[in-house]
């Protein structure tokens, strides 16, 4: 049997104790996220710098154009089959969904992903999810 040391209980209790630091600030850091919340989007209520409102009526321009957004199952196929907005849909913190979105649109635009509404040019990503709002 080997001895414990110092050195080797000090190892053991920095490694938990990195550990306990990285769990508690995830707790911190969403701990005002509204839970059980049924609509996805629902959570963007009250984020700083989401204006839903102006959101509703893109979503309502993006319904002109393509009435396939009306489809609910259409939305969510289309946001799933997308690296960041599959990992949006999985996690529970409306900033860290608001993240993933953002990343999903500069990478809808990186892939030439993208339509023109009223003369605005959005990702589909930004598409279905106003369309979502509408």
């Amino acid at each position: 049997m080997s001895k414990y040391t110092r050195r080797a209980l000090l190892g053991i209790g920095g490694v938990l104790g990195v550990g306990a630091v990285a769990y508690g600030a995830g707790l911190i850091g969403c701990r005002f996220v509204h839970r059980n919340v049924p609509d996805f989007f629902a959570q963007f209520e009250g984020v700083d710098g989401v204006d839903t409102e102006i959101l509703r009526k893109v979503g309502l321009a993006v319904l002109r154009e393509r009435p396939e957004y009306a489809v609910p199952e259409y939305v969510t196929a289309s946001l799933a089959a997308k690296p960041y907005s599959a990992a949006a849909m999985e996690t529970t913190c409306p900033k860290e969904r608001l993240a993933y979105l953002q990343m999903q649109c500069r990478a809808d635009f990186d892939q030439d992903d993208y339509l023109i509404v009223d003369g605005w040019m959005i990702s589909q990503t930004e598409a279905a999810f106003c369309a979502s709002l509408a």
